[in-house]
């Protein structure tokens, strides 16, 4: 019985909905940082960018850091393309989002405090970026078991979820995506800012995968 289970977990397929998926969870990630930007308050910001993970749940979309730890973990083969096509699928969704980001009513105000949160990111040192977006990958680990649990215990895992999010954005924590939304929005794409996102998704795949590794099941 557990042979046939990891038979059919292992198939790993790349469709045209399966990239559709990944660039809507871009997108929504997109949709959640304007959201924060504008918020007044940090603990309202935090609370409604849950939107963008939950929503990505609830749809059954794809997301890098929701699903690099238990892929690279669980799968002996053809994780890499598989997570590589949803990575280029979520940025391509973010750079959507930036692209639209100028047309709204608050675009210039949201530019500049997207090039400002991006300059922070960039100006924190590659250590920092690593350990920040490490953390975060824990986190995000955290939501996404939770979720697979959901069938279980759906109010404690939809409370663990939100409180995952929430946490990591008060704490400041780096989510590789949510970033490559303030990259693209403050058309920074200079050296720097390039290696910055680079840290930024080797921290969270970091956080993600250990905790992946540490509560696999047997």
């Amino acid at each position: 019985m557990r042979s046939r289970k990891r038979e059919t977990h292992t198939a790993l397929r790349i469709t045209g909905n399966f990239f559709a998926r990944s660039v809507y969870s871009g997108v929504i990630l997109s949709v959640a940082g304007i959201i924060n930007l504008l918020s007044e308050s940090r603990l309202a910001g935090a609370l409604m960018f849950t939107i963008g993970l939950t929503s990505i749940f609830l749809l059954q979309a794809f997301l890098y850091t929701g699903a690099v730890g238990n892929t690279v973990v669980e799968h002996k083969n053809g994780w890499w393309s598989w997570l590589l096509m949803m990575l280029l699928g979520n940025l391509l969704g973010c750079l959507i989002g930036a692209l639209l980001t100028p047309l709204l009513y608050q675009g210039p105000e949201l530019m500049e405090a997207a090039q400002a949160s991006w300059d922070l990111k960039v100006e924190q040192g590659t250590a920092r970026q690593l350990v920040s977006s490490s953390f975060c990958g824990c986190l995000v680990y955290v939501a996404w078991k939770a979720n697979t649990k959901g069938s279980q215990r759906p109010l404690l895992s939809w409370f663990v979820i939100v409180l995952s999010i929430m946490v990591f954005v008060l704490a400041r924590f780096d989510h590789s995506i949510a970033s490559a939304y303030l990259m693209f929005a403050s058309g920074s794409y200079d050296l720097a800012s390039w290696l910055c996102l680079l840290m930024l998704l080797a921290g969270n795949t970091i956080g993600s995968v250990l905790p992946a590794a540490v509560f696999r099941e047997e």
